[in-house]
């Protein structure tokens, strides 16, 4: 079984049942790419539109499933899911786009504009310029 592999090689992911987004959801388009981009390939035997309902499926021992690690942190420290590590390979391909939001017209503490300084410098390609940044201000 999985559960007893320190980390699970790529082709053992097309030997399980998977549990995945629905069609339209843009973590299930992003996990389809990266699967035909590395010729893997693994069909859902259910499909969901949320990550509640997944994880769900998977604690019924319906099938595995990826999940942003998040959403899953406390079912993990509950004991109802257990996180297997994935392949390099594969694992490095995923980045999770995110935006910075605030309430409009709201003056941004001088620690929270350093703080979005700091999210910007370390991504690669900020979804948000400073130019950007400063019209949502």
């Amino acid at each position: 079984p999985l559960a007893e592999k320190s980390c699970i090689p790529l082709k053992d992911l097309s030997e399980q049942r998977f549990i995945g987004f629905d069609q339209d959801i843009p973590t299930r388009q992003a996990t389809d790419k990266i699967f035909k981009e590395i010729k893997l390939g693994v069909r859902p035997v259910m499909e969901f539109d949320n990550v509640e309902t997944v994880k769900r499926a998977v604690e019924i021992d319906a099938g595995i499933a990826l999940v942003p690690e998040g959403t899953v942190k406390q079912d993990i420290a509950h004991g109802t899911i257990r996180k297997l590590d994935v392949d390099p390979a594969l694992s490095a391909k995923w980045v999770r786009p995110l935006a910075i939001i605030h309430r409009k017209g709201r003056t941004l503490t001088p620690a929270l504009k350093t703080f979005i300084e700091l999210l910007m410098q370390h991504n690669a390609q900020p979804a948000y310029t400073e130019k950007a940044l400063a019209e949502v201000n």
